[in-house]
């Protein structure tokens, strides 16, 4: 699907491809683009075919591309509204045009979108040029990733009860799930801040100084993304430790009691052991009370080391 606004200083009007005005700044948006609208934003905008099937492709690691006419910011941004995966968008600058790319409809695409059309951006768009709106794109794309952190949060606060109550198999694949999560989050954070970079030192010119400024705030805040993910992937890490010093503690526990079970039934097993053996004098073989002797010995041992045990809380 592809959406074209063109800027006046009178108005934001949607026009088509075909009638698109070089006198004019443009906006295009492209989602989940078909091969033959890739084959037309390539031809028309002059924007290289391999640059747009990359940023409407598989998640690729972010970059800033810059060469004669065009400057290329792929970035990562997060995907649905419940989703923690990155996907890549590419937002595409020209002296007099604005493309950005995506495989999937994006909630921040659709909502600069749709204050394009109510021109709410007119003020920034004369100040600063299509410059302001790379920065709207890629300052949005860095805020995206906040409400995907906040639901990892929930994850691992639900993971860390049921390791200390109820530690299962299931928590173990719970646990690397969302290791694997936070290692993807973790890659795209760096990437991301690598392009902040290279725009923050002015490595990218075609940017308007005054817009330039603004990505302070979105470097600091993809540093803070980082920190988080960094933070919550130790307490992760941290959980699994726990969880294996629980399984192991509930082994040693219950190999207590298995020992403490052995050790009382140890002296019975003993005394009824040697009234076993072929001997031609036991000590109250003979004894009309024998028997009944033998065994209330056996169930007074039995009695006083079970209640010894769980006094000593062994058992």
């Amino acid at each position: 699907m592809i959406d074209v606004f063109s800027l006046t200083s009178k108005e934001v009007t949607n026009v088509s491809l075909e009638k698109l005005s070089s006198r004019h700044d443009s906006v295009v948006f492209a989602e989940s683009p078909s091969k033959e609208e890739i084959d037309l934003l390539s031809g028309s905008l002059n924007i290289s075919k391999d640059d747009i099937l990359e940023a409407s492709g598989k998640y690729t690691r972010p970059k800033v591309d810059e060469n004669d006419e065009t400057t290329y910011f792929l970035f990562a941004a997060a995907g649905e509204v419940n989703s923690t995966k990155p996907v890549s968008v590419g937002v595409f600058l020209q002296k007099k045009l604005l493309l950005v790319v995506s495989k999937e409809k994006i909630h921040l695409v659709s909502k600069v979108k749709d204050s394009l059309e109510k021109n709410k951006y007119e003020k920034e768009w004369k100040s600063e040029g299509l410059s302001f709106f790379v920065f709207r794109f890629l300052d949005g794309f860095v805020e995206s990733f906040f409400p995907a952190i906040e639901r990892i949060d929930d994850e691992i606060e639900v993971v860390e009860k049921k390791v200390l109550h109820s530690p299962s198999k299931s928590i173990v694949e719970k646990i690397f799930a969302l290791k694997k999560k936070l290692i993807f989050l973790h890659k795209a954070f760096v990437a991301n801040r690598e392009v902040l970079m290279s725009i923050e030192k002015g490595y990218v010119s075609v940017l308007n100084k005054k817009t330039v400024l603004r990505f302070k705030d979105t470097y600091y805040d993809i540093n803070q993304l980082i920190d988080i993910e960094e933070t919550y992937r130790d307490i992760v890490t941290s959980a699994f430790d726990i969880y294996l010093s629980m399984v192991s503690n509930d082994m040693n526990v219950v190999m207590k009691k298995i020992t403490v079970i052995g050790a009382i039934l140890l002296v019975p097993t003993l005394i009824s052991g040697i009234y076993g053996m072929n001997f031609d004098f036991i000590p109250f073989d003979r004894h009309p009370l024998g028997f009944y002797m033998t065994v209330f010995g056996m169930a007074l041992i039995f009695v006083v080391m079970y209640y010894y045990s769980r006094v000593k809380n062994w058992i």
